[in-house]
């Protein structure tokens, strides 16, 4: 889901305006909250652990 579709979502008529107010609120921006709230492209690229036979 967007960043768009959730302004909408909770009455905002403009994605700035939603980014504005949420930035007020939390002292970030929504893709940086989202960002920082995703796993990051190290941890995804992490190759499991072979286990040995035995």
């Amino acid at each position: 889901m967007g960043t768009g579709d959730i302004a909408s979502q909770w009455g905002f008529s403009t994605q700035a305006h939603f980014a504005r107010c949420f930035r007020a609120a939390y002292g970030q921006t929504p893709s940086d909250h989202r960002a920082a709230s995703l796993p990051t492209a190290a941890a995804k690229k992490k190759k499991p652990r072979r286990l040995g036979r035995g």
